[in-house]
């Protein structure tokens, strides 16, 4: 599990090159707690309501898709078991605080559903069969964007070893990349993290090549 080091600052662009900080404004922060809320939401309906309607409404596959095509988007609000929501809300609370506060709310919800949208589509062109659920492609769109953007932002793995955050997507891609390549059944859409990585890269590579307009007063 990796977690950002935080030092009561956020990054914000500067004038000249590289970035400079300013104190933290958790006000600024309304689109992750949005998703945080949605995301728990959902989580406390599995314990809730009837296995079957959540299996039929909250997880994506080939034979739903075309009976509940709102499943491909609601898939990814939805975890299980308590370790896969805790993993899903840090990577959205600690990729998403420094771009919403960056590019705004919008920014955020756009980079979360377009993710999920394409990792969906990227699930479903290798694995049809059994249903899939998850953040975790939104979340990698939300962290490759993090790391194209500020690249040496230092993340702690497991609160001990600090690692920058282009280090850090690099080896979930690793992971995911040798995964989908290996073919073995591990329980895990590696190719839905993918999708979600590659928009997530192409999208702050966008936001960098035309100037990155961050909002407020920091333009």
């Amino acid at each position: 599990m990796a977690y950002q080091r935080w030092d009561g600052r956020r990054p914000v662009r500067s004038a000249g090159r590289g970035s400079s900080y300013e104190s933290s404004d958790p006000r600024g922060w309304g689109g992750i707690f949005q998703l945080i809320g949605l995301n728990v939401a959902v989580f406390i309906m599995w314990k809730m309501l009837p296995m079957e309607v959540m299996y039929d409404h909250f997880t994506m596959s080939w034979g739903g898709v075309f009976r509940r095509p709102w499943t491909v988007l609601t898939y990814a609000f939805s975890q299980q078991d308590t370790g896969h929501l805790f993993g899903n809300l840090l990577g959205i609370y600690f990729f998403g605080r420094g771009l919403e506060d960056a590019f705004g709310r919008r920014a955020i919800w756009q980079l979360y559903i377009v993710g999920a949208l394409i990792a969906a589509a990227a699930n479903l062109m290798i694995f049809s069969g059994a249903p899939t659920l998850g953040a975790s492609g939104a979340v990698m769109a939300l962290g490759a964007a993090y790391a194209t953007i500020w690249p040496n932002k230092t993340f702690l793995i497991n609160f001990l070893i600090p690692v920058p955050a282009w280090a850090l997507i690099s080896l979930y891609a690793v992971a995911d990349l040798t995964g989908a390549l290996g073919g073995a059944a591990t329980g895990i859409a590696h190719m839905a993290h993918l999708g979600g990585l590659m928009y997530g890269l192409i999208w702050a590579l966008r936001r960098k090549k035309r100037g990155g307009r961050m909002r407020g007063g920091r333009r």
